[in-house]
């Protein structure tokens, strides 16, 4: 069940690390640019992300394909340490695939629903900075924490308008994650992307099949 729980929430993080490109400050013409692109980024597309990141001294690998019909209705299939998990949120409910067990374990759908994108976006609007630069022909935006000071570099693909690459680093000035998107395809994203593998044996998380009583 931990592995589960650390997968689910590698997965939310990677999701709402898009919202910290909204965090604009007073830069209301990039704020709006952004958005748009974001939107372009979660509304009937599909993606692969993956990322390389250095934690504690060792290097780690996600490797991520989105499926996006919106902020709403998504899928996220996970490939860490060779382990994969599929994560499924639609506007009915949530759930999240172990295939090598073959087990789904559903969701508190209240509490995932709360992973919401443009709220994300509102609450470090005011907390971070923005600043526009170049990569060759494509546009970049460095997103700073005021407190932290940590940064995040956004290139945008000038072509396409949609993210090419993501890079985060600390106050040091270290790089400590880097995204790479690819194999982008937009088009409708039917229902079928949200169906439960058969023959799955379902369970619930351990708080919603042994709910205390007052």
């Amino acid at each position: 069940m931990k592995k589960i729980s650390f997968i689910f929430c590698l997965t939310a993080a990677v999701l709402l690390s898009a919202s910290s490109v909204f965090a604009a400050g007073e830069a209301q013409k990039i704020w709006d640019e952004l958005l748009k692109i974001t939107e372009k980024c979660t509304e009937n597309v599909s993606y692969d992300m993956v990322t390389k990141s250095k934690a504690g001294g060792e290097k780690a690998s996600t490797k991520m394909t989105f499926y996006f019909k919106d902020v709403k209705n998504y899928r996220v299939d996970t490939e860490v340490e060779k382990q994969k998990t599929t994560m499924v949120l639609t506007d009915k409910e949530a759930w999240v695939y172990l295939p090598a067990q073959n087990v789904i374990t559903i969701m508190d759908h209240a509490a995932v629903q709360s992973i919401n994108i443009k709220e994300a976006l509102e609450k470090q609007k005011e907390n971070a900075d923005v600043s526009e630069g170049k990569d060759g022909d494509n546009i970049t935006y460095t997103i700073t924490e005021r407190d932290t000071k940590n940064k995040t570099v956004f290139t945008i693909d000038s072509k396409l308008s949609i993210y090419s690459k993501m890079q985060v680093y600390n106050a040091k000035s270290e790089l400590i994650t880097e995204a790479e998107y690819s194999g982008w395809k937009f088009g409708a994203i039917g229902d079928d992307i949200f169906a439960k593998p058969a023959g799955a044996k379902e369970m619930k998380m351990p708080s919603q099949a042994n709910p205390k009583t007052e």
